[in-house]
């Protein structure tokens, strides 16, 4: 039987070092790209003594970068691959500081990444968590310039506000009229509030 491959991220030697001369400075590490690699063509083994993938074939600004609140030592980043690039398979990651330094490496099932011209094209998210052990030193900033919207992002919010009535006036909240999606209408705050209290007192 066939081992069966596992999926899963770890800092590199170098990512370790850098956090750790980070706490003794007193400052803090930038992560700022994320890498993803086809790795020749085969599955590939994240190893801590890594500087770079086994072969790059795509790198990007990170989309987003935010703290696990159930586990404040794991990081979780992720990059949008959008939907103009494209062409080669994933089985590879890796997460870069403002330096260009690797400071994690990750593997993940197979997963191609199309284009337009091939007759599909998606925008990909890939993500990443590694856990630093203290990620109080990692600068979560991300430049809104560099941030996309994957497609699917956008479409639903276009989609949400198209079913929303139009108008509406300062002072005036939304308030459903039925169970049917996008059934509501605009009603001032004040007089809804009122007719809620004069209930209430009637009650007590």
């Amino acid at each position: 039987m066939a081992e069966l491959q596992t999926w899963y991220t770890l800092p590199t030697e170098i990512g370790l070092a850098r956090i750790a001369n980070a706490i003794a400075l007193g400052q803090t590490i930038d992560l700022s790209h994320m890498a993803v690699g086809d790795g020749n063509g085969a599955a590939t083994t994240p190893n801590e003594k890594q500087t770079r993938l086994v072969h790059e074939v795509w790198r990007g600004p990170l989309n987003l970068v935010t703290v696990d609140p159930q586990n404040p030592g794991w990081i979780t980043a992720n990059v949008v691959i959008p939907i103009t690039d494209g062409g080669f398979t994933i089985r590879e990651l890796g997460l870069y500081d403002s330096a260009g330094n690797l400071i994690a490496v990750g593997n993940c099932a197979e997963r191609y990444k199309p284009t337009l011209p091939q007759g599909m094209g998606v925008d990909t998210v890939m993500e990443m968590v590694v856990a630093f052990g203290n990620a109080a030193v990692v600068n979560l900033t991300v430049d809104p310039t560099k941030t996309l919207a994957s497609r699917q992002w956008v479409l639903q919010l276009m989609s949400l506000q198209a079913q929303l009535p139009p108008g509406g006036l300062p002072g005036q909240v939304l308030v459903k009229k039925s169970l049917a999606t996008g059934d509501a209408e605009w009603r001032d705050a004040r007089t809804l509030f009122s007719r809620a209290e004069r209930l209430f007192h009637s009650q007590i």
